[in-house]
C-alpha cells in the first residue's frame, strides 16, 4: 500500500531563529527525492522537524503509510518512528562501544519489526557483507564508510515505510560516496521504500533520485527532475560554478 510524505508551508527553527520559512514539498509512493542544498540552508532542520525532534512553528507534515493518513506534526518522535518513519541522521550517531551486531539488533526495537528481526538482519547483511564480517567489532572502531553502512542498515532493521537520510556523503572519500549512494538505491528497491535524502553532493544524489528540490535560505528555490534541475540557473551557480 502507498507510503507518501507531504510537507505544506512548514516553518521551523530554534527559539527565535527561524530556519525554514514556509517549505512545501512531497515524496510520492516509492520515490527517491533529493533535498539539495549547501550547508546552513535548512536541510537537517527539515529532517528533524519531520521526525518531531524539532517542533514546527507553522505548517503541516502529513504522511500516508500503508494507506493511512497521519499528521506527523501532531505526533511525538516515538509515535512517528512507530508509525514506520525512520531517520539516518547526519553524523550517524551509532552506539560506538557496542558491536555491529548489537547496533543492528537495536534498530529492530519497533514493535512491528521485532517479529521480522532475523529476516531483516539477513537482508541488510546481504547488501552490506562487510557488516557480517565485522559483526563483533565495536562500531566506533570502523571506518567512516563502514559506519555509514551500519547506520543505513540499522535504520532498515526497523522495517520502515518511509526513510529519511541526512547527508550520507559527509566525511566520506569520493569512491565511498558513490558506493553508499548505490547501496541506498539497492535498499530502497529491496524494501519498497519511499525515500527523502538530504544531500549537498548534487551529482551523486541525482544519480539515484527521481526528483529533487533545492533549498536556499530555508525556502524551496527550484524543484524538478534531473534535466530540469541541471537546466536551472541556481543549480548551475551553486553546483557547477557557472
Amino acid at each position: 500500500m502507498a507510503s507518501e510524505l507531504h510537507i505544506r508551508n512548514l516553518k521551523s527553527g530554534y527559539g527565535a531563529v527561524q530556519v525554514l520559512g514556509g517549505v512545501s514539498m512531497e515524496v510520492r509512493d516509492a520515490e527517491t527525492v533529493a533535498l539539495l542544498g549547501t550547508n546552513g540552508n535548512g536541510k537537517s532542520t527539515l529532517m528533524k522537524t519531520v521526525m518531531g525532534i524539532v517542533r514546527p512553528a507553522g505548517g503541516e507534515v502529513r504522511a500516508v503509510i500503508d494507506g493511512i493518513s497521519l499528521v506527523l506534526s501532531d505526533m511525538s518522535t516515538e509515535q512517528i518512528v512507530d508509525a514506520g518513519v525512520a531517520l539516518v541522521p547526519e553524523g550517524r550517531h551509532l552506539f560506538a562501544r557496542m558491536s555491529v551486531r548489537k547496533n543492528l539488533l537495536l534498530g529492530a526495537y519497533r514493535r512491528q519489526a521485532r517479529s521480522e528481526m532475523e529476516r531483516s538482519l539477513a537482508q541488510v547483511l546481504e547488501v552490506f557483507p562487510i557488516l557480517k564480517e565485522r559483526s563483533e567489532q565495536l562500531a566506533g572502531s570502523m571506518s567512516g564508510g563502514e559506519q555509514q553502512m551500519l547506520a543505513l542498515a540499522r535504520a532498515l532493521m526497523s522495517r520502515p515505510k518511509i526513510l529519511l537520510i541526512d547527508e550520507p556523503s559527509v566525511g566520506l572519500a569520493p569512491i565511498l560516496v558513490h558506493r553508499v549512494i548505490d547501496q541506498i538505491k539497492t535498499l530502497k528497491e529491496m524494501a519498497g521504500l519511499t525515500v527523502l535524502m538530504a544531500e549537498q553532493n548534487f551529482t551523486q544524489a541525482m544519480r539515484v533520485a527521481d526528483r529533487g528540490y533545492l533549498i536556499v535560505h530555508g525556502e524551496i528555490a527550484v524543484e524538478g527532475d534531473n534535466r530540469q534541475l541541471h537546466d536551472s540557473d541556481l543549480v548551475k551557480r551553486y553546483y557547477m560554478g557557472l
